[in-house]
């Protein structure tokens, strides 16, 4: 597989600042989808999407109709949209998270929505609470886009790799808690979540599996990095030998990673994840005892779009 899309250096020291508060402003848009939202399995009710524009909610069902928010990356503003033609806009001209949780909530309020949400941050060190953060309120619009960027030539190969599925797995999934993307693939057996686990991960670990996602990197681990990691942890994964080349297991982490530059940098971006994420599961999935010939299209990354043209 060839990517259309070219893969921009990203480094974590120079949009540092953009990061986070894009990070805190994705939180606001996904507390408001969890909270309209039904519960589904392995919290995916709760994931935002990559889109044409950025990072967009789910469809979200509400008393006065279908709604859906848009950050929009190229434009720089968040979209509020409600399927009676209601509109709001919001510019994201570098607010703090503070005034993006106000002017969110006001937007919702003159649509008649009315949310109930817990504002504290997630999945964060040193968490603050939403409706008084100040602290976070850069934001370069380069620096957004380009990350953007990032996520459109990322999610195109798990486009790729999701189609040699036929097993349960996820849509490709912006997390706004851990601001990664990923792709959970799963067995069909249930598991038991780790122990003493709060209920973000009694929730996500409650079934077999085995992920792959791409994270931009924060201040404790600034390189950007693709993982992988099966749960149950299978005997033998830390010796299985995996591809490409520059892929490790990182045992302090309990996961496979390869460097985003590792990728970046190669001939064939795609094919290089690709081979990271095929090579992990294979390996995730063969020492787990997977029945792997009832989970896995024979052609692998088939088109069925030719069969019926």
């Amino acid at each position: 597989m060839t990517s259309s899309q070219a893969w921009p250096e990203l480094q974590w020291a120079e949009w540092r600042q953009t990061a986070m508060t894009l990070h805190m402003y994705s939180q606001v848009v996904g507390k408001i989808q969890l909270a309209l939202s039904p519960s589904m399995a392995q919290w995916q009710q709760a994931s935002l999407r990559v889109t044409g524009l950025g990072l967009g909610s789910q469809t979200m069902n509400t008393d006065r109709g279908a709604l859906s928010i848009a950050i929009d990356l190229r434009r720089h503003e968040v979209v509020f949209d409600l399927s009676d033609g209601r509109h709001e806009i919001r510019a994201l001209d570098g607010c703090t998270v503070a005034d993006f949780w106000k002017d969110a909530l006001s937007a919702l309020d003159r649509m008649g929505i009315n949310v109930e949400l817990n504002p504290m941050q997630q999945e964060v060190a040193d968490p603050l609470r939403c409706d008084v953060d100040t602290v976070h309120g850069t934001y370069d619009p380069d620096a957004a886009n380009t990350f953007y960027q990032v996520l459109v030539g990322v999610h195109e190969a798990f486009g790729a790799y999701r189609s040699g599925f036929w097993g349960k797995q996820t849509e490709t999934s912006f997390w706004w808690g851990t601001f990664d993307l990923a792709v959970t693939r799963f067995s069909g057996a249930r598991a038991e979540p780790p122990a003493g686990a709060g209920l973000i991960y009694r929730v996500a670990m409650d079934a077999e599996q085995h992920e792959v996602g791409f994270w931009p990197g924060d201040d404790s681990a600034p390189e950007p990095i693709f993982y992988a990691y099966a749960y149950p942890e299978p005997e033998g994964i830390a010796d299985a030998r995996v591809g490409p080349g520059a892929a490790r297991w990182a045992p302090e982490k309990s996961e496979f990673v390869l460097p985003y530059d590792a990728v970046r940098e190669s001939a064939e971006p795609a094919a290089a994840f690709l081979e990271f994420a095929h090579t992990t599961y294979e390996a995730s999935a063969s020492l787990s005892g997977w029945k792997r010939e009832d989970l896995e299209r024979a052609d692998r990354a088939g088109n069925q779009a030719s069969a019926i043209e």
